[in-house]
């Protein structure tokens, strides 16, 4: 069986190099490194990367170099973009990856929060928890946002469910807590509680990253929420004409 695959898109203009345990946090997976330089509009792609490629691809061997000397799998590509969205988009279709990553802090993995959001890649979120968590002793908090209080009981339901379904993968029940919280503001509560969690696994529930990360939700999310974030793609399928 394959391992998922998880982009992780770095600014390599201007973001520190990943923690060792980012590496950690990475290790049931193989990885895709994106690099990116970010240029002006009006500045020719050759023209950047005649004046800054061998600075930026020294960069992108420098942030590799950990997952090489550990024999772990990881490719690495070097992009020069007006649009970083645009790109990671495009990247993480091209090649089919599982996940993308947007690094953040991170000092030990003890506890991950998965907002959950309906049904939307519930399949696909319940087998990245299951490889994320399998081989460490990690809490896991699911949680969903109900806008009023009538709709507890379902909110219920969907995290119950979810859990059943990944102690059927093998998952320790205790580690698991659900949470329901109350109001209209999603996004507020969610970073509120991921500042008491490790990181975050979130579903993709948008046509694409850049509705997830710069559209209102997601983005206001990623910006009030330090924590790395693995975002999970969802089902390319589920866009075909005639899908439900």
């Amino acid at each position: 069986m394959s391992r998922p695959r998880v982009l992780v898109p770095v600014d390599v203009s201007s973001d520190p190099e990943p923690s060792p345990e980012l590496l950690t946090l990475l290790e049931p997976f193989d990885v895709l490194l994106l690099g990116y330089f970010p240029i002006p509009e009006q500045t020719p792609v050759e023209q950047a990367r005649e004046q800054r490629e061998e600075e930026a691809t020294a960069r992108v061997e420098t942030l590799a170099a950990p997952f090489v000397a550990e024999g772990r799998s990881i490719e690495s590509m070097l992009v020069f973009t007006p649009d970083h969205e645009e790109t990671i988009d495009r990247v993480r279709d091209q090649h089919e990856t599982d996940a993308v990553l947007r690094p953040g802090p991170i000092e030990r993995l003890e506890r991950v929060l998965v907002p959950l959001h309906g049904d939307a890649a519930l399949d696909r979120i319940v087998e990245f928890v299951v490889t994320l968590v399998r081989e460490v002793t990690v809490g896991v908090t699911l949680v969903h946002v109900a806008s009023e209080e009538e709709y507890r009981d379902e909110s219920e339901l969907l995290l119950r469910g979810a859990r059943e379904r990944l102690v059927e993968r093998g998952l320790d029940p205790s580690l698991f807590e659900l949470e329901v919280a109350i109001g209209e503001r999603s996004v507020p509560r969610i970073a509120e509680i991921a500042s008491t969690h490790d990181a975050v696994v979130i579903g993709e529930a948008a046509p694409s990253l850049r509705d997830l990360f710069v559209g209102d939700r997601p983005e206001r999310l990623l910006q009030a929420t330090s924590v790395p974030v693995f975002v999970v793609s969802r089902d390319q399928s589920d866009d075909e004409p005639g899908s439900p």
